[in-house]
């Protein structure tokens, strides 16, 4: 089954039923007991609520994925899986690591959003410009410049308020969430250079391309 085809299943599954009450034999049955699908299926409901309640984040801060496991998959999780599994050392850190990246599959999947959670990634370091009508002609507000390292920012940034161009820091990895914020920053109809530095190595050259491939499905012209 793809993810296209589970998440389908999923959302009839849930229907208009509250996640906390469908009986823990029907979840183990649907899931097969297995963790990501329990995991995806309590982001389905979250989904569902959003998307069926506009109202639902009036007056509510934008939000981390941090605040989706503690507020809705954790509270699922303590439900539904085994009580020895829940006390086993680093039982959270291994469930949040899987929702992170439960979350960039439906993301990049083109099932959902970051934005239909309001989840945005404010952990990194960023400069943009905040104004594009007051830029004057030739400066390089179509350059877009993605940086490895977080200790090599700050001696970027200024260059960045100068030239008027997009700088990102990933800490590493660029994270789905930080990727999607930028697109829904940048015009729509114009094409961007997207230039990234990292470490001339094995993985330095995995960020890379693992930045590339997450931009353009999301819908990157670069």
């Amino acid at each position: 089954m793809d993810l296209k085809e589970e998440f389908e299943r999923g959302v009839e599954f849930i229907a208009d039923r509250e996640l906390q009450k469908i009986p823990l034999e029907e979840v183990r049955k649907f899931t097969k007991g297995q963790q990501l699908p329990m995991i995806r299926l309590a982001v389905m409901w979250e989904l569902n609520h959003c998307r069926e309640d506009y109202s639902y984040f009036r007056g509510v801060e934008p939000r981390t994925i941090r605040d989706l496991w503690y507020s809705v998959v954790k509270p699922f999780l303590s439900r539904v899986e085994p009580e020895e599994d829940i006390l086993k050392p680093k039982w959270s850190r291994h469930r949040t690591q899987a929702l992170s990246a439960v979350m960039s599959d439906m993301v990049l999947s083109g099932l959902c959003k970051y934005g239909d959670f309001r989840i945005e990634d404010r952990s990194r370091p960023k400069r943009r410009p905040y104004d594009w009508d007051k830029l004057k002609v030739g400066r390089f507000d179509e350059v877009v410049l993605f940086i490895e390292k977080d200790a090599s920012f700050p001696k970027i940034e200024g260059l960045a308020d100068l030239l008027g161009f997009t700088c990102e820091c990933g800490k590493g990895q660029q994270a789905t969430a930080a990727i999607e914020g930028l697109i829904d920053y940048l015009r729509d109809e114009k094409s961007y250079l997207v230039f990234c530095i990292t470490d001339f190595d094995y993985y330095g050259h995995l960020i890379m391309k693992s930045l590339g491939e997450r931009a353009e499905a999301l819908g990157l012209d670069a």
